[in-house]
Formats: structure tokens, sequence, C-alpha cells
């Protein structure tokens, strides 16, 4: 059984495009996911959902960025390294199921998932390598104005987030799922 290491969690590629922005991370490097505090954990089976909150008090990252557009009054067009660290998140995760047997043994089957992901009272900050080409000085003032701005911005990342956490549990649930039954899981 091969599950996926959440202690580094590659992007290979994700974008996001807002009207008049863009946002694109590649060879992103995501740790710290491994070091978190299940806060609560709520099973349903009558309505075949479970609920878990987790709490994440640091996560930091690394890669590559395209940034283009326009973001608190700046003018943005440039690509490069990016660095990022933030801390005390809060993801909530949503999974419904459906149960199917197989061999005389039920097993569990993911219907459907969603992920909410907020900040508690942590920071973001983030540097990006030559936002304004070639200009060290407006390029470290436009960082401290995205750093100004950290709840704003990371209400903008925050899907890029939640999109690669969907696809790594997606791997790791349907590996569980189909090596382990639902008495495996849940015994009586």
């Amino acid at each position: 059984m091969s599950i996926p290491s959440i202690k580094v969690i590659p992007i290979a590629y994700s974008r996001l495009d807002l009207p008049d922005f863009h946002f694109g991370l590649w060879n992103y490097l995501i740790t710290g996911m491994d070091e978190f505090e299940v806060e609560k954990v709520v099973v349903d089976f009558q309505n075949n959902e479970i609920k878990v909150q987790a709490f994440f008090p640091i996560i930091i990252g690394a890669g590559l960025v395209q940034i283009k557009g326009n973001l608190f009054n700046m003018n943005l067009d440039s690509m490069g390294p990016i660095h990022a660290n933030v801390s005390n998140i809060i993801i909530n995760y949503t999974l419904k199921i459906s149960l199917v047997e197989k061999d005389g043994k039920q097993y569990m089957v993911k219907d459907s998932d969603e992920i909410k992901t907020k900040q508690t009272d942590g920071k973001l900050y983030i540097h990006i390598d030559n936002l304004s080409f070639g200009n060290e000085t407006a390029t470290q003032i436009m960082n401290d104005v995205l750093n100004t701005h950290n709840e704003q911005f990371l209400n903008i990342l925050f899907p890029i987030l939640q999109k690669s956490l969907k696809q790594l549990l997606d791997t790791v649930l349907n590996t569980l799922f189909k090596t382990y039954s639902f008495d495996d899981f849940f015994p009586k």
C-alpha cells in the first residue's frame, strides 16, 4: 500500500485566475503539514458523514511564482522565487461516503468532500523575489504591502492550498478505502 507522505507536499503547478489578477505556483514545496493537532472528529453514521477539524501551527512553502495583475493598488507583473509561511491554520474537512459490498465486507467510497481553511490569530509572511524587475527597494516595499494586507492576500491564496490538500486526501482516502473495510475503521 502506497500512501503519500505529508512531510513535503509538492505542487507541480497550480494557479488562480481572478478578474484582473493571475497567481500561478510551480515547483512549490509545502512543509509543516505533518505537524498538526486533530481538534475534533465527528462521525455521523446516519448520514454517512465524517467531519475532521485540525490545527496546523505553521505551514512553510517555497517555489516559483508568476503574479500578474492589480492587487492592493499595485500593478504586479513578475515571475520568480517565492517563500511563504503561515501560522495558526485550521482546516475543516467534511467527507460524505457510501458503503459498497465486496467479498462479503462493506467498504467506504467517497461521494463528496469539502475543505475549508481559516487562520486564527496567526500571520502570513511572504516574500516574492523580483516584484519590481531589478529594483530591490521597490520589491521590498511591494512585499511589505503584501505582508501588511496578509489576511486579504491569504484569502486569495487559500483556494490553492485547498486544491492541493484535496488532491492529497483523494489519493490517501482511495488507497485506504480500497485496502480496509468499514469494520476495520469502525469496529463494533
